[in-house]
Order: C-alpha cells, then sequence, then structure tokens
C-alpha cells in the first residue's frame, strides 16, 4: 500500500537534497520544486540536475513500494505503481524524509532524496530550479567525461524544459 498524505493547504515548494550514494567524492544537488510535482517530472529534474539523458530505466522506491513507468508485461515490480499518478507531496510530508531514486545504467546508480525545507509558494517559482550541488555525476552508460556540474548550467538547462502546467500542481 503507497505511502500517501494529505495535500497541502495552501501550495508549498520543497527543498530537496539528491544525493548519489557511495560516491568518492560526494556528488548531490540542492533543488527547489513544488511539493505537488508528479514523481515523473521529479525524474525529469533529476535527469537534468545530473546531466543524464534518460536513456535507461528508473524508479523511485520507499516503504517497499516501488514507482516508475508501469512495464506493459507487468513483470517489473509485484508492487510497482504509476509514478505519473502521483505527486511528490504525497509520498514525503515531514522534513527528514527520504525516498531512494534509482537509475539503471548498468550501474544502478541510487540516490537518496531527501526533504530538506518546506516553504510557503510565494509566487515566485514557476518551475524546478537548482541552488547549488557539488562534482560531476558520472557519465550516462559510461560514456564521455561524465558531466561537469554548475549551478547556473543546471538551473539553465531546467528552465530550457518544457513542464506540462499539470505535472506541477
Amino acid at each position: 500500500m503507497p505511502v500517501v498524505s494529505k495535500s497541502p493547504k495552501s501550495p508549498t515548494i520543497y527543498q530537496l537534497k539528491i544525493s548519489l550514494e557511495g560516491a568518492r567524492p560526494l556528488n548531490w544537488r540542492r533543488v527547489l520544486v513544488p511539493a505537488g510535482i508528479r514523481l515523473d517530472a521529479l525524474h525529469t529534474v533529476i535527469q537534468i540536475s545530473m546531466g543524464w539523458d534518460d536513456s535507461n530505466p528508473h524508479w523511485f522506491a520507499m516503504n517497499g513500494n516501488h514507482w516508475s513507468v508501469p512495464d506493459p508485461a507487468g513483470d517489473r515490480f509485484s508492487k510497482e505503481l504509476d509514478e505519473r499518478k502521483f505527486r511528490l507531496h504525497e509520498l514525503l510530508a515531514r522534513v527528514g524524509e527520504s525516498l531512494r531514486y534509482v537509475y539503471e545504467d548498468g550501474n544502478d546508480l541510487r540516490h537518496k532524496v531527501v526533504l530538506e525545507k518546506i516553504s510557503p509558494e510565494t509566487g515566485g517559482l514557476r518551475r524546478p530550479s537548482c541552488l547549488a550541488g557539488s562534482n560531476p555525476a558520472p557519465p550516462d552508460e559510461d560514456d564521455g567525461d561524465g558531466y561537469r556540474i554548475t549551478v547556473a548550467g543546471v538551473d539553465a538547462a531546467l528552465a530550457e524544459e518544457k513542464w506540462p502546467v499539470n505535472s506541477m500542481r
């Protein structure tokens, strides 16, 4: 059974820290997203933040549940849930809560996504944004030199993305 919390009473912004588990040196990104962002849009935020091209399977996991784009054959996970039907605030509702994001690029890159801060939406956030980060992510599919992170570069890439309106409520 999925973890489901009530919708926030007023629009809120989540500050998330996305850390690549086991990376040395540390590799992380700090982003702002609407609390009501759909998980498929959060996947896009993570892909852009790490500089990857979304060429491999991925999933979110928490409390024995898995959220992903469903496998038409239905044999990927016995408890797989459609990530397009869930919003972040349904999984994370309190500061300090976290979920896992796995990007299956042959290395199963595991990320911890931690809710660091909840703020009221004051009308300024129209799209996800990057506040900070450290170190390049490993290259997608082990090709190339990896992604050289700059906060401004990630934020510009997030700004260029065409975010469906219904993915950010």
